[in-house]
């Protein structure tokens, strides 16, 4: 009775010692021995830049291996023709163009670079440096002008990277482009343009679009020339970018909007301002008070003067 009370004691001693060595021991298998599987693909640069995601793809039947790199410009001004390469197994690769070429603060960068001589699989862990350089517009005569920053020597901005390889995905961009009006007046009157881009279907936020406008009458340009608000805007957490377009030339202008090799094109048709003249009687105390506005007759609205 004595020993079996003893060894019934000696586990209620120690047998919570044995449980909580066998969790640790499990938790130590589960973070250390298979690291790959839990830790999530992180990047970040020290300064000048945000990672704001990344993905390491392999290709499951060749093994070929991916980086796609997703960076906001958090510089002051403008950043112009970015390129990226990385250390990936000790070994540097060559640079690669990113997209847009001229991204406005706050704006992002689209940077997809293949890893020749790396194979990968499913799983792997990878770690390493990444190197993004970039013209700061800050330095330039003319910060809002590409042309001025391609004459400012690059920086370069130095980030790190761990990741473990995912089945390879190519990021799949949509641009569109819609006016408010197809038919404006050619009186300075603004058209709202709405530029949208769309990655893998959702709104993509930080996208800096390249807006220009063409336009001819009898086979030469028009002038004065049409006016854009801004010739590069940035889409918000709706996917959507805002511009406006006015003129004072009757003409059709073709609006062209750009990002990341992408194109989408509307036509407007600026029309001639035709002045309607009428006489109404019965003129109501608020119009007689009022030398010039907008008056509303059978639901129909007219300017007056």
């Amino acid at each position: 009775m004595g020993k079996a009370q003893s060894a019934l004691e000696y586990l209620i001693t120690y047998g919570w010692a044995i449980l909580i060595i066998a969790v640790v021991i499990s938790l130590l298998y589960l973070y250390v021995a298979v690291p790959k599987i839990i830790v999530p693909s992180t990047c970040s640069f020290l300064t000048g830049a945000v990672c704001q995601d990344m993905i390491f793809g392999t290709n499951a039947t060749t093994h070929a291996t991916t980086m796609g790199l997703f960076i906001t410009n958090s510089r002051k001004y403008p950043i112009y023709d970015p390129e990226l390469y990385a250390s990936v197994n000790g070994k540097n690769t060559t640079a690669v163009q990113c997209k847009p070429s001229f991204v406005l603060p706050g704006g992002s960068v689209i940077c997809v670079l293949e890893i020749p001589g790396v194979s990968s699989t499913l799983g792997q862990f990878f770690s390493g440096s990444i190197y993004l350089n970039a013209s700061y517009c800050g330095l330039a005569p003319k910060p809002s002008s590409p042309s001025s920053c391609s004459t400012v020597p690059k920086e370069t901005y130095k980030g790190i990277y761990s990741a473990h390889a995912e089945p390879l995905v190519s990021p799949s961009y949509t641009l569109s482009l819609s006016v408010v009006n197809s038919t404006n007046p050619a009186n300075n009157a603004k058209d709202e343009l709405i530029a949208r881009v769309d990655l893998l279907g959702y709104p993509q936020s930080g996208a800096t679009v390249n807006l220009t406008a063409t336009f001819t009458k009898n086979g030469t340009n028009a002038v004065p020339p049409y006016s854009l608000q801004s010739q590069f805007v940035t889409t918000g957490t709706n996917g959507q970018a805002i511009d406006y377009i006015w003129g004072t030339t009757v003409s059709n202008v073709t609006v062209n909007a750009n990002y990341a090799g992408l194109n989408a094109t509307k036509t407007i048709n600026f029309v001639a301002v035709v002045p309607i003249f009428f006489n109404i009687s019965n003129i109501p105390t608020s119009l007689q008070s009022n030398p010039s506005g907008i008056a509303t007759i059978d639901g129909v609205s007219y300017s007056y003067s």
